[in-house]
């Protein structure tokens, strides 16, 4: 449920994004740098979570992350001042951060406990929230809903999985040594291909509905689809991940992970047909689908590091791509165009492929 709040909150702000746009009269270039807010708010606390968590625990940590997405979605969607805004945004990445690092430091602490890979499972529960929030959220807008209603309504969801994990968390510290490191060794490698894999995550989550009803494809109402489509077929990819690494292993399925990424970006930007470029959504979500729960496989097991701090380590530098990316998605975008800057995604994906091969050194 604590992954599933999590999803659900950061996918229903996705179909907010044009509304959000619109209402603060705002181009690519201040979009962008609007959004770096959200970012700034992930990477403060991130790197405290990490060492919060070995003081009081993962559980008051997950659910004060999860109220305060809950608290923040219904803004931002309404809020017509950009420093407001900023703020809002601000609040919210760092709600996300304070869940994500201690959601995940509490499943690398079950599966060193049993010994069992849960991590592609649970992750998959985030792709569901994923599903039910950009599902729902560009549903209700779709039928003419109003932004700040829809918002309200995400908020009240988030909110109460949030109340339903609450009681199902193990409470007590976490027995790990506190405080972030600087990565060394294979942890380098695994945050720097996790903020690649976050970094197309974000530019997906914060620019595709912008990207599609820019290029005429679909309208501003339903331009979410994408992303809805995006989350299904991570969520597909997910529910059967462990299978598949346990069958293929970790670096190959990490290579063809991002192939059939960079394949889907092609499809989203070459095509002038709608039914092609929604098809690419969906080779997005299942090229970058277990990639991220790989990494913080890998990072559970990896011997270089605490494997707590290690995954506190990679989750803030790996989320630096899903927070700040998008913000640096939008300079670009100014400069040149967002399609130039999606090519520049399709790269970076091949790039993930190639370096892949290294994190078999786990």
């Amino acid at each position: 449920m604590a992954f599933f709040a999590a999803g659900f909150a950061l996918s229903a702000w996705a179909p907010l994004v044009p509304y959000a746009k619109a209402n603060l009269n705002a181009d690519e270039g201040t979009m962008g740098l609007l959004l770096l807010c959200m970012g700034f708010g992930g990477a403060l606390t991130m790197p405290l979570a990490g060492w919060a968590v070995s003081r009081i625990g993962a559980k008051p940590l997950i659910i004060a992350g999860g109220l305060g997405m809950a608290m923040t979605l219904p803004l931002l969607g309404v809020l017509t001042s950009p420093v407001l805004f900023a703020a809002g945004l601000f609040l919210f990445g760092a709600s996300l951060g304070l869940i994500d690092v201690s959601m995940n430091i509490h499943e690398v602490t079950i599966e060193r406990a049993t010994g069992i890979d849960k991590m592609s499972g649970l992750h998959a529960m985030f792709s569901v929230g994923s599903i039910a929030g950009s599902g729902a959220m560009a549903g209700v807008l779709a039928l003419g809903i109003n932004p700040m209603a829809a918002a309200l309504a995400g908020g009240a969801v988030t909110f109460f999985a949030t109340l339903a994990a609450s009681p199902r968390l193990m409470a007590g510290r976490v027995e790990q040594r506190p405080g972030m490191a600087w990565p060394r060794g294979i942890v380098i490698l695994l945050a720097l291909l996790a903020a690649l894999a976050f970094l197309a995550e974000g530019a997906v989550l914060d620019w595709s509905a912008i990207l599609i009803s820019g290029r005429g494809l679909l309208s501003q109402s339903t331009s979410g689809t994408g992303y809805f489509l995006f989350a299904i077929a991570m969520t597909a990819a997910r529910l059967g991940g462990d299978r598949i690494v346990r069958r293929f292993g970790a670096v190959r399925v990490l290579q063809m992970g991002s192939l059939i990424a960079c394949a889907g970006f092609v499809a989203l930007l070459a095509s002038p047909w709608v039914w092609l470029a929604m098809a690419g959504f969906a080779l997005l979500g299942a090229g970058l689908g277990n990639t991220i729960p790989i990494m913080f496989g890998l990072a559970g097991r990896q011997k270089v590091m605490d494997s707590g701090i290690a995954v506190a380590t990679i989750t803030t530098i790996g989320y630096s791509g899903i927070m700040i990316g998008p913000g640096l998605i939008g300079l670009v975008a100014k400069e040149t165009s967002l399609v130039t800057a999606f090519w520049l995604l399709a790269g970076l994906m091949l790039a993930l492929a190639t370096f892949a091969r290294m994190a078999s050194r786990v």
